[in-house]
């Protein structure tokens, strides 16, 4: 545990800062994540650069964060904030991802359908999809209608998932959804 904390470049460039600001940190993360966050969910957060960056930041900003979390995606455990919080783009842009998370989360159950909170917790864990959230809210409505013409109407709110959880897909979403119609015919 002590080598992965002393892995991350940002700890160790800030170990003063960090070191005293542990015990608030600790409390804090406790507070509103439950108590029952484990070592090792401390340790993950720690062990993660943009998390130790932006470390004041998430401070202050936790408890806006872990309503407006459960606000939009109903029941999410320690677990789930922890993987939230252990994703770089989200850490990085968390004012930001604040804002859209309401429109994004009524875009996604609108477009995907009766969308669990682990699926949503699972999207929002994953950085490609975070850093081009923008584009796929926009993209969406096409890139549904694309997948269920060409995949047919039996496809999931769960295989949607996980085709917005490929980084490289989501990356390049636009080119993706006007390349599918030639992709599938060529593959079938």
């Amino acid at each position: 545990d002590l080598v992965r904390i002393l892995s991350t470049g940002s700890f160790v460039a800030n170990v003063d800062a960090m070191t005293s600001k542990l015990p608030d940190l600790v409390a804090t993360l406790r507070l509103h994540l439950g108590g029952d966050i484990t070592p090792d969910d401390l340790v993950r957060l720690l062990s993660i650069d943009s998390f130790v960056a932006n470390v004041d930041t998430i401070m202050i900003r936790l408890p806006d964060l872990v309503a407006t979390l459960r606000h939009h995606l109903g029941e999410v455990t320690p677990g789930d904030l922890v993987r939230i919080l252990s994703t770089g783009s989200f850490v990085a842009n968390l004012d930001m991802m604040m804002t859209k998370l309401p429109d994004l989360v009524a875009t996604l159950r609108l477009h995907l359908g009766d969308i669990a909170p682990d699926d949503l917790v699972r999207l929002l864990s994953i950085d490609s999809f975070v850093a081009n959230v923008d584009t796929i809210m926009i993209k969406l409505p096409d890139l549904v209608a694309t997948l269920r013409h060409h995949l047919g109407d039996n496809i999931t709110p769960d295989d949607l998932v996980r085709i917005l959880s490929t980084g490289s897909f989501v990356a390049n979403v636009d080119a993706m959804t006007s390349k599918l119609p030639d992709l599938v015919a060529t593959l079938r």
